[in-house]
Formats: C-alpha cells, structure tokens, sequence
C-alpha cells in the first residue's frame, strides 16, 4: 500500500494542495513500477535515464493535479492560492486560470535543481540490483 510522508511544516491549503499531487504518484503507480522494473531487468541502465523516466512520470501528474484543482475550483467557489502556489514552475500565480503545466525542459531542469532527480538517482541502484546481480 502506498504510504505518503508529508512534513510537519506544512499545513493547511498547501498541505492539501501537496497531498492531491502526491495521490497522483499513487494513481500513476503502475508507471513508476514499470520504471523501477526496466531498471531491475537491466533495460534502465543508467541513474540518469532512471530520474528522468521517473519525473516525466510525475510531470503527468501535473496534469491530474490541475484537473482535481479545477474541480474544486468549480465546486467551493474558489480554492486557496496556497494550494498550488508551491509549484516552482509557476511563481507569482494569482488564480488558478495562472496555473500552466511547465515544459518538459523546464520542469526537468528546476527538479534537478532542487533536488528531486537526485532522489532518484540514489534510488536507482536499489532498483537495478536485480539486473546488476544477473552479470
């Protein structure tokens, strides 16, 4: 089952707004899996290519993120800044409507600035220990 680790400064709007982004790593599990799998039958031979796979994965869930977004737009009238505000690819947002869905490029290079790809990159020989212990 996945579990999901939210830290203790967080709270409120944004809290909320993080947790749905992270449900959506949850719904796209099967993605992530079959990453984790490619590197674990050797097909993923890189931590690189392992990182990436796995942020393009996680920039999809930008986009159901959005759409649950909208949603609560549409049904509380109006939804907290804080909710979405986070998002380092959009900064200065006034409403949701400023909310746009970063490039690839973009997205890729401000998670490897911040640190997130390298979560994967040390997660990698974890996974690849399967392919690695077939040589």
């Amino acid at each position: 089952k996945p579990v999901i680790e939210l830290g203790a400064r967080l709270a409120g709007a944004e809290r909320v707004g993080i947790l749905i982004f992270e449900l959506t790593n949850c719904f796209q599990a099967p993605q992530h899996q079959e990453v984790d799998h490619a590197a674990g039958t050797g097909k993923i031979k890189t931590a690189r290519e392992f990182g990436l796979l796995h942020e393009i994965v996680e920039l999809d869930g930008l986009r159901h993120h959005r759409r649950v977004l909208e949603e609560l737009d549409a049904l509380l009238h109006g939804i907290p800044l804080e909710m979405f505000r986070w998002i380092s690819s959009n900064p200065g947002l006034a409403r949701l409507d400023d909310y746009h869905l970063p490039y690839a490029f973009d997205y890729l290079k401000a998670q490897s600035a911040n640190g997130h790809t390298q979560l994967y990159y040390d997660w990698f020989p974890k996974q690849a220990r399967g392919a690695l212990g077939k040589k």
